[in-house]
């Protein structure tokens, strides 16, 4: 008797525990926030701070919201920027993966750059959505025009380079691409 109250026990911690687990992995599991037109003029924390959301735009598979981050300096100044929400990952801010994967020298028309702007900067300063297109199998592209510039992002601009993020049909990022180099702007 004495050894099956025992066993009884060792069952009873066995689900106790089991159950305790599930609890701490869904605990820790982040949460998901989905974006949508009732998060305007709301504050949204991210990686670089504190930010306010000024636009929600549903696009499909993946949405668009602009946001303003306030200079911390107290002058009346803001840094503007676009995020792609509710795909995976759930918030992709456009302007800084666009500087940090995005290499203009990889195009071709880039030499043609150099000699006539030998400063030339790729500028997250400036830069516009244009449309979202469907691909193959399904998937979405989402176009932006980024600002060339002539040494600086204050600087007058030198050309466009027009950059897309691509998705998969259930919204997974696929890759950032630099589309092309442009002096003037070109309708897609």
């Amino acid at each position: 008797m004495l050894r099956s109250l025992f066993l009884a026990l060792l069952l009873c911690v066995a689900v106790i525990s089991s159950v305790s687990v599930c609890t701490a992995e869904e605990a820790a599991a982040p949460e998901v926030k989905q974006f949508g037109p009732d998060d305007i003029h709301t504050i949204v924390e991210f990686d670089s701070g504190s930010a306010m959301v000024m636009s929600f735009s549903e696009l499909g598979i993946v949405d668009l919201i602009t946001v303003s981050y306030s200079y911390t300096s107290g002058e009346d100044n803001t840094t503007v920027e676009h995020v792609l929400v509710n795909g995976a990952p759930s918030i992709i801010p456009v302007e800084k993966t666009a500087i940090a994967k995005i290499n203009i020298k990889d195009d071709p028309k880039y030499s043609k750059f150099i000699t006539m702007t030998p400063n030339i900067i790729f500028s997250p300063v400036g830069a516009k959505f244009e449309k979202v297109q469907t691909v193959e199998a399904g998937g979405r592209r989402y176009y932006f025009l980024f600002v060339l510039r002539d040494g600086c992002d204050d600087c007058n601009a030198a050309g466009y380079a027009r950059i897309a993020f691509d998705f998969d049909k259930d919204g997974n990022f696929i890759k950032v691409v630099l589309v092309k180099l442009m002096k003037t702007r070109q309708p897609l």
